[in-house]
């Protein structure tokens, strides 16, 4: 990992300002995530094999991927599934 050679005061103030910046805007970072409930996990599930067919049924009807794999499997591969 690189290392600066020496503090840069004004950098880190602007980094400092900016943490609290995003922290401001989105409150959730940093805070302890809760698991879901079965509930939710289950609708959330159901939800992923519905977009995974119509992703695949776009696929079908141009006649195939477009690089040689399904559109659900590249949503997959970006999430690192």
């Amino acid at each position: 990992m690189a290392m600066r050679s020496r503090g840069d005061a004004r950098l880190d103030a602007l980094i400092a300002q900016a943490a609290e910046e995003i922290k401001r805007l989105n409150p959730s970072i940093g805070t302890p995530q809760e698991p879901v409930s079965d509930t939710l996990a289950g609708e959330l599930e159901r939800d992923r094999r519905e977009l995974e067919q119509l992703w695949d049924e776009l696929d079908r009807q141009r006649g195939g991927p477009l690089h040689g794999e399904l559109a659900a499997e590249a949503v997959d591969a970006d999430r690192g599934e």
